[in-house]
């Protein structure tokens, strides 16, 4: 099938987004790319046409799994062959996904850093015919690789460890001319096709509000909510302990309001 094709047989769109035909063709041509295209422009699309036109198999790194299974579970559903590891899996299912990916049953595998330089998969890598390695979130790699996630750090070792370099595609929402430049140079690519699609999104509007006191910064959040009373929001916070103060001073008015955030168990 052609790109048209895949893009309406598999995913159901007639036409390619903006930037989004331009990083297909990069990497069909054999070319490296660093995607910054903003959340919503369809970034997926950009590695998963390729990786089903592209021989073997495409290797997805991402840094959340809560991400790469709902990623794979959607490719199911579009009866896209896709799995994914992480330490969510269980050893004996496992062992069967890289069993299959060996006898070529899938077309993408979401791996997590830590598992892409382990030495049980670097040994079953060997084996593997990788077109295609895209790492997600790639600003990882510079902006908070040395202290969140180091392993992204050691992304080049994988290549020199299993004795074959596919063609290399990095994806984020938002990087600085800094981190384009540190993510070429960490991730060793070569004379990568640039796409910088920026951080403007049509349906949002940006704004900044001072605030010389933080009961001034909540004299503002209650004139906002008050303003849009019949609509629902999210209010981001720089730590838990400002989720929580958020929370509680809002409760206190009387708004519906709940928390979310990284350490809440699975069940809530």
């Amino acid at each position: 099938m052609t790109k048209q094709e895949l893009l309406k047989t598999h995913f159901g769109y007639d036409t390619f987004r903006e930037g989004q035909e331009a990083v297909i063709d990069a990497l069909l041509a054999g070319k490296d790319v660093l995607a910054v295209m903003p959340t919503g422009a369809g970034k997926s699309i950009c590695y998963q046409v390729p990786a089903l036109m592209m021989k073997g198999i495409t290797l997805v790194i991402s840094p959340l799994i809560a991400l790469m299974e709902d990623q794979t579970k959607h490719l199911k559903e579009l009866n896209i062959p896709a799995a994914c590891l992480n330490k969510d899996v269980p050893g004996k299912e496992r062992r069967q996904i890289l069993l299959d990916a060996v006898e070529g049953k899938y077309k993408l595998l979401f791996i997590s850093p830590e598992r892409l330089i382990s030495p049980k998969f670097i040994r079953i890598a060997k084996k593997l015919k990788i077109s295609l390695l895209v790492v997600d979130e790639v600003h990882c790699t510079s902006l908070w690789g040395y202290d969140f996630r180091p392993e992204y750090l050691k992304i080049p070792r994988f290549f020199q460890m299993t004795g074959s370099r596919p063609v290399i595609a990095g994806f984020t929402a938002t990087a600085t001319e800094y981190v384009k430049n540190d993510v070429i140079r960490l991730l060793q690519m070569n004379d990568p096709f640039i796409v910088n699609g920026g951080y403007e999104r049509k349906n949002l509007s940006l704004s900044v509000k001072c605030c010389k006191s933080s009961a001034g910064k909540f004299r503002s959040i209650y004139a906002f909510l008050e303003k849009h009373e019949r609509q629902s929001g999210i209010i981001y916070c720089a730590s838990v302990d400002n989720v929580m103060r958020v929370y509680e001073l809002l409760k206190r008015k009387k708004y519906k309001v709940t928390y979310y955030y990284g350490e809440l168990n699975e069940e809530e």
